[in-house]
């Protein structure tokens, strides 16, 4: 069983909606999706923008509640999606292990699609190994800053919301798609 974590600020808006969207496209894959915080305050419920969405996208209340991220939590992960590149950055810096399995989830929604369906030959199934893959693609064609950040809308406007929610499903459906396609039936058991 394998992995992805995804991490925002306080877990109680991007992360959230990024973990119920990638938990579903990667429904059947052998994948756990979960989601952490920064600076999250424990066990505090989604934001009520962040719960509405979530109603109203996937239909049906979930029952989300804050965890904070640990060195832990980070090391266990195949793959760390984050928000923004100041929270690779933080992910980084509390388990160095990561570097080459933690991206912004705008970033690897750019790199997935230009990565090989097909593994290398000898290449070790699952997530991990496909995370290293992206790593390297990430060095050929580094990204501004502005193309990888989904701002926090946390006490901003609903167009703050809704932006930030379209970025991170339109995100998350391409990396759900990307990652289902090359890993249904090649996680290890």
């Amino acid at each position: 069983m394998s992995t992805l974590l995804v991490v925002c600020t306080a877990n109680i808006c991007r992360s959230p909606v990024a973990e119920a969207a990638l938990g579903r496209a990667l429904s059947g894959t052998g994948i756990t999706v979960r989601s952490a915080g920064t600076r999250a305050v424990p066990a505090a419920p989604a934001s009520p923008e962040t719960a509405a969405l979530l109603r109203e996208r996937f239909g049906q209340e979930q029952e989300h509640r804050a965890h904070v991220l640990t060195a832990s939590l980070a090391a266990s992960a195949d793959l760390v999606l984050t928000m923004t590149v100041p929270q690779r950055g933080q992910v980084i810096a509390l388990e160095p292990r990561t570097v080459r399995r933690v991206f912004t989830l705008r970033e690897l929604a750019r790199i997935l699609p230009r990565l090989p369906e097909a593994a290398p030959a000898g290449e070790e199934p699952g997530l991990r190994s496909l995370a290293q893959r992206c790593a390297r693609l990430r060095a050929a064609e580094p990204l501004p800053v502005s193309a990888l950040d989904i701002e926090d809308p946390y006490g901003g406007t609903p167009a703050a919301y809704r932006m930030a929610f379209a970025q991170i499903l339109e995100a998350s459906g391409i990396i759900g798609a990307g990652l289902a396609a090359r890993l249904r039936g090649r996680e290890p058991a």
